[in-house]
């Protein structure tokens, strides 16, 4: 069976197969509308092309409840439509921070509310969205991941970190999907979920190659530190897997703002089977790609479909 190899790999005797992993991807709309690209055509061929058949959905609360109590899910039943017709699955994201810049997701009517108020509009947010994709619950969803790296003080335009929220939309969730596990995430960090409550999953970003201000930074963290964390995960009695792994540029400006020849220097197929087989060297068993919307952009916009087709081999190996 064909095997990922990079540096970091270690020697090829105690590399990892992919097949015997679950490779997935973020898909986001709002990525999509960045790049110029229309979110059918994106999600299909990834569905059809790729062969990916794990995904995590968003549900940004700007988008679907535009006015206060005014809500529509359509752009989200039609996501969920698609993956249910291929017989795929989809981690759904809930609350007010998911994937994507500016992190925090809130309605311009939400912005002035004070934090109580702003918590009953959030829980109201959430509650509706169950509603509306409650079909899917135990089919096309297998799971939901609640406030997207919530306590990243680093990155985004949040600014309510109110742990009494959080567990007050953890109880919501949990008496409305008991079954469904809950995930939360941590961030490219040393965090852990020791503070109660906790969830059924956690998820770890691995951002190798990143930028701040201007500078950018390689992250010395090796692969055996993400080995531990999760073993520490594990051991305090929850599942562990990688929501994001970096496969999109990092740089100092919006990924369409950079010239195309920078982007390549930030990310291309190389740097992107490199990402892979050093998640899969810290023994995670899931890990979901970041950055299909840009591939899918290389390869239409940009005539350079070798990014998209090296993801094609590591998701159908």
């Amino acid at each position: 069976m064909p095997r990922v190899s990079g540096p970091g790999c270690g020697r090829s005797s105690t590399m990892t197969r992919v097949d015997e992993r679950r490779i997935g991807a973020s898909f986001s709309v709002r990525a999509c509308r960045q790049f110029g690209l229309d979110t059918t055509e994106v999600l299909t061929a990834a569905l059809t092309d790729l062969g990916m058949r794990h995904y995590r959905l968003m549900s940004y609360w700007d988008e679907y409840e535009q006015q206060p109590g005014v809500y529509n899910f359509n752009g989200i039943i039609q996501q969920l439509d698609i993956l249910a017709s291929h017989n795929a699955t989809a981690t759904f994201c809930l609350g007010i921070r998911q994937p994507r810049w500016p992190e925090c997701h809130m309605p311009g009517w939400a912005k002035s509310l004070q934090p109580d108020e702003l918590q009953t509009a959030a829980l109201a947010y959430i509650a509706a969205t169950l509603d509306a994709v409650a079909p899917f619950i135990g089919s096309a969803i297998t799971s939901v991941q609640l406030e997207n790296e919530f306590y990243n003080r680093g990155i985004g335009t949040c600014t309510d970190y109110s742990r009494s929220r959080l567990k007050a939309e953890i109880a919501l969730v949990r008496s409305r999907i008991p079954e469904t596990p809950l995930v939360l995430t941590t961030s490219n960090s040393i965090s852990l979920p020791l503070r109660a409550p906790r969830p059924d999953k956690v998820g770890f970003s691995i951002y190798r190659y990143q930028y701040q201000g201007d500078a950018k930074r390689v992250s010395p963290l090796p692969a055996q530190w993400y080995r531990v964390r999760a073993a520490a995960v594990k051991a305090l009695g929850m599942d562990v897997f990688c929501h994001e792994l970096q496969a999109e540029p990092w740089g100092a400006k919006s990924t369409e703002q950079l010239p195309w020849d920078e982007q390549l220097q930030l990310m291309d197929e190389q740097r992107i089977q490199q990402h892979v087989a050093f998640a899969l060297k810290s023994g995670l068993q899931e890990i979901d790609l970041w950055g299909l919307e840009w591939w899918y952009w290389a390869k239409t916009h940009h005539n350079h479909p070798g990014i998209w087709e090296a993801v094609r081999s590591i998701s159908r190996a």
